[in-house]
């Protein structure tokens, strides 16, 4: 098995989308992959507008299904701008 890492940089806003109320949506990204996840500090510097997703695992599958994941919830939420 081999150890991967990725790092994804997503917008502010959507970090709330990744993390789920009380944390539940990024609980059932680890548990369903096995994968670590972590999201970095939102900055005080309010000049950065984007946040970094660290996800790691024993296997790049797991890399691959949260990024799937991730890439689902950024979809729902660019509909839900464009829409209006």
């Amino acid at each position: 098995m081999y150890f991967m890492q990725v790092k994804v940089v997503v917008p502010n806003v959507t970090t709330g989308m990744i993390i789920g109320k009380g944390g539940s949506y990024i609980k059932q990204i680890k548990d369903d992959t096995g994968a670590f996840v972590q999201i970095s500090q939102k900055s005080s510097d309010t000049v950065l507008v984007e946040r970094v997703v660290t996800i790691a695992g024993l296997i790049f599958l797991h890399s691959v299904g949260i990024l799937s994941m991730l890439n689902e919830q950024l979809s729902v939420l660019w509909s839900c701008i464009t829409a209006n």
